[in-house]
């Protein structure tokens, strides 16, 4: 099967009605603007490109998606999550638990996958020597949303952060890698792509999540919001489960939106044990058709409660 080409004035094809391998890669071109990357996203598609590569659209088949009704966590990671809710000043919120036997794949020893190869508690050497300064702390142990979409989408940009495939391993990602491109590094996330989500973000279709240990900023994660629907991008951590905390934390969120499922892209071990699940490519764009035009409540920024709430951001904090 030939790839498509598509020029900036063509459509991209539609993965619901062209032929697309199972593979996932559907075309390449060289247009990558805000309202490219609008397109796609309608479509079910996403880029995924290396340096000196032109910009390549994927729709793989199966797609992984996480119901948030599905989101399990083991009790490790609860333990952590209900650490902050207690400082968010609200009654924890109960979570599920897949129980120790599922820690190797929600713990520690996935987080080389979801977080990075340097991932360490606050505080330490590594953390110390690649932490930004310490402004406008937040509380101690606080979870916000856009409040740091720079800084996120840099973290995850540097080599060894995850794309999400939530919590999968595109090298420097916290999704999955594409199939037939598995082992490539973090430098999916380009100066172009961090240019054109942060354009993005500035217009409101694409958010942040980050987690705050000691004042500073330790893990989060970022993506696309679509209607009812939430495409993950990539996350990164600098403390164990920091970033998963962020995701505990978005999902609460979502189901207070009334957005149903997150997009992960690729079936891992790793997303399974979160609870996620693989979704025919039929099946996923009747999900994403049924979600992205329905009406849902605009995103803002400040601080997630526990419950799944936004209240204002801390006392003296800017978004950065």
């Amino acid at each position: 099967m030939t790839l498509a080409w598509v020029e900036d004035r063509d459509p991209l094809p539609d993965p619901a009605r062209a032929p697309v391998p199972a593979s996932g890669l559907a075309a390449a071109g060289l247009d990558l603007s805000p309202a490219r990357l609008a397109e796609a996203y309608r479509k079910g598609l996403f880029p995924w490109y290396g340096p000196g590569e032109p910009v390549l659209w994927w729709s793989p088949d199966p797609r992984m998606v996480l119901r948030c009704e599905d989101f399990r966590v083991s009790r490790s990671l609860a333990k952590r999550v209900r650490q902050f809710d207690r400082a968010a000043g609200g009654e924890p919120v109960p979570e599920p638990a897949t129980g120790s036997a599922s820690e190797s794949a929600t713990g520690s020893a996935s987080e080389s996958a979801t977080g990075s190869a340097s991932e360490s508690a606050p505080g330490s050497a590594s953390e110390s020597a690649d932490r930004p300064p310490r402004t406008d702390a937040p509380p101690a142990l606080c979870v916000t949303l856009n409040l740091a979409f720079s800084e996120v989408i840099a973290r995850c940009a540097r080599r060894g952060a995850p794309r999400i495939g939530l919590g999968a391993a595109r090298a420097g990602r916290d999704w999955a890698e594409p199939g037939a491109a598995q082992g490539r590094d973090a430098t999916w996330i380009t100066p172009d792509i961090m240019a054109v989500y942060t354009a993005w973000h500035r217009m409101g279709r694409a958010h942040s999540v980050e987690t705050w240990i000691g004042g500073r900023l330790a893990g989060g994660l970022y993506g696309v919001g679509l209607g009812q629907c939430f495409f993950g991008e990539s996350m990164f951590s600098l403390a164990a489960d920091a970033s998963k905390v962020a995701l505990a934390y978005l999902v609460r969120h979502l189901r207070a939106r009334g957005a149903p499922w997150i997009d992960c892209q690729q079936e891992t071990p790793h997303l399974a044990s979160l609870g996620a699940r693989p979704v025919p490519r039929a099946r996923f764009l009747e999900m994403l058709a049924a979600g992205r035009d329905a009406p849902a409540p605009p995103w803002g920024r400040g601080r997630l409660r526990a419950d799944g709430g936004l209240e204002p951001p801390p006392a003296g904090w800017r978004a950065r």
